[in-house]
């Protein structure tokens, strides 16, 4: 078993309440059109950008039992 599915299947209890029903994937609003709200990374054109930040959730307690970036092959700005 790889360690990335082991991963994913500690997060479908949650440590909280120790309920079942969690909702994968789910996206992070903004409730401005300031720009979105995620990890920084630079581009090839010296660009800054940013990865979009998900979660899923427990939908028993509202506990956030995973935060996450789905593509992680960038390069992170570091402060």
């Amino acid at each position: 078993m790889s360690s990335a599915k082991s991963e994913v299947e500690k997060t479908s209890i949650c440590p909280e309440c120790g309920g079942a029903d969690i909702a994968k994937s789910i996206g992070i609003a903004k409730m401005t059109e300031a720009g979105s709200i995620g990890l920084g990374y630079n581009t090839d054109y010296f660009v800054k950008a940013s990865e979009p930040l998900v979660v899923d959730l427990c939908r028993n307690c509202g506990t956030v039992v995973r935060l996450y970036v789905k593509k992680v092959d960038k390069r992170w700005v570091t402060v």
